[in-house]
């Protein structure tokens, strides 16, 4: 009888341990399956902050080189060199469109004011206007003041 009771009293405490064993295990099961998707969820809002910051930089970029087009085009007209200007103004219109196309939608108008002008410089350009350079000037001082915000 002894035997009978010391064998219940083991098969006994092996159940307690193995319930003990397969409750805790079971619980870390699904505090790593919390665990993952949380960071799955962390790496998909991070994805998609990286997206929009690299489509940012990529816009940042046209303007830098719309600017550059700018300068190059002012320069050209301070030299009375109008077929340059005329291209460099040409250049930098494509820029600003391709910036335009990639802009957030708070940058959008700010960048839609620039066709006109830059339309008009290129026209001015091909009839070969003194005064052209100070308006290419003015309208890159205008691009540097949007682009600072």
């Amino acid at each position: 009888m002894k035997k009978v009771f010391k064998v219940l009293g083991i098969i006994l405490i092996a159940a307690v341990l193995f319930g003990t064993g397969y409750f805790v295990g079971r619980l870390q099961m699904v505090e790593i399956s919390q665990l993952l998707s949380s960071v799955r969820s962390e790496m998909v809002d991070k994805t998609a902050g990286l997206e929009q910051e690299i489509q940012r930089l990529r816009m940042r970029i046209h303007l830098v080189n719309a600017r550059d087009r700018l300068m190059s085009a002012h320069r050209a007209a301070s030299e009375r060199n109008f077929g340059v200007t005329q291209k460099d103004l040409q250049k930098a219109k494509e820029e600003l469109g391709t910036a335009q196309r990639l802009a957030d939608p708070k940058w959008e108008g700010n960048l839609s004011g620039f066709e006109a002008p830059l339309d008009d410089l290129i026209v001015a350009a091909g009839r070969a206007d003194p005064k052209l350079a100070a308006r290419v000037d003015s309208l890159r001082s205008d691009l540097d003041r949007v682009m600072g915000q």
